[in-house]
């Protein structure tokens, strides 16, 4: 239902001030002398909720576990060890550090102001996906896939481009690897989130060789 209210581009306020009439609900933060006022719920309610909430919400993204995992918006957005986020944008971009096309999804939410992207934002999240290039008619070459969380070290813009290394305690994002039989991996494809990159080697199986192993080497709480 959530879903269909945004697609059809209605906002919070005007979907509950709609159930609340239906179903006679009184506001609990307005009073008409003394009595709980039946006034609808506004914009200007709305607005004034908004600008008291984190940009976006960490607990939202525990809740819904959708496109940025909590771990990682915590990371993103903590200074110190007293705050958790920073209203300030500027001092919010200045902690995150963005990498690949996360840059933008990221900018996106802290432009809207929450922590999920829509349908038509979706383009935005990182799903590169490179298989048929890299393995193509060298399947025999491999004998297993692998999951990895893995971080850019660098920041956006480095002279020295990415560099990144597998890091399953504190991904930026997750890649599949080919496992070559006669040793090493090869990158198949980066992905932002953990099921993303899960779905895309288990298409890979299935259309390579159905006889490969995933391993599966981000902890249970990434994914």
């Amino acid at each position: 239902m959530v879903a269909e209210c945004i697609k059809q581009g209605n906002r919070p306020y005007q979907v509950v001030a709609e159930h609340a009439q239906e179903v006679d609900l009184d506001r609990i933060d307005r009073y008409d002398y003394g009595v709980p006022s039946k006034a609808l719920i506004t914009a200007d309610d709305e607005d004034a909720v908004i600008q008291n909430l984190p940009i976006p919400s960490i607990q939202a993204a525990c809740d819904n576990n959708d496109y940025v995992k909590a771990l990682s918006m915590y990371e993103a957005f903590a200074k110190g060890s007293g705050s958790v986020c920073s209203q300030n944008r500027s001092e919010t971009l200045a902690a995150y550090k963005p990498t690949r096309r996360a840059e933008s999804w990221f900018l996106k939410m802290i432009e809207k102001g929450r922590c999920y992207l829509t349908v038509e934002e979706q383009e935005f999240v990182l799903n590169d996906r490179y298989g048929d290039t890299i393995i193509c008619e060298r399947h025999d070459d491999y004998d297993a896939l692998e999951i990895q969380g893995v971080r850019d070290i660098n920041l956006p813009g480095d002279s020295q481009g990415s560099c990144c290394e597998v890091d399953n305690e504190n991904p930026q994002f997750f890649s599949v690897y080919a496992h070559l039989k006669e040793g090493g991996v090869e990158c198949v494809g980066d992905f932002a989130t953990h099921t993303l990159a899960e779905n895309y080697a288990k298409e890979l199986v299935l259309k390579y060789n159905w006889n490969w192993q995933i391993h599966n080497y981000v902890p249970s709480w990434h994914k």
